[in-house]
């Protein structure tokens, strides 16, 4: 994606989508960033505390499920 855009900086500078493409592209870096990150704090993170965190989401999301039923 970032090559298309340099690209499209070349032969198109003044096209009206580059700055929405290089917001995008900037957005999908940083979240897989975030995402790396949050992985490897779960890799360094005490083994029960990431048990408990998972059991809080999984409780979480039930409780959407059973609402309304």
């Amino acid at each position: 994606m970032e090559a298309g855009l340099l690209h499209a900086e070349q032969t198109c500078p003044d096209h009206p989508l580059l700055p929405a493409g290089w917001a995008i592209l900037y957005a999908m870096k940083h979240e897989r960033q975030c995402r790396q990150d949050a992985y490897a704090a779960m890799l360094d993170a005490d083994p029960d505390d990431v048990d408990a965190l998972f059991a809080a989401e999984n409780i979480r999301r039930e409780g959407g499920h059973n609402e309304g039923v």
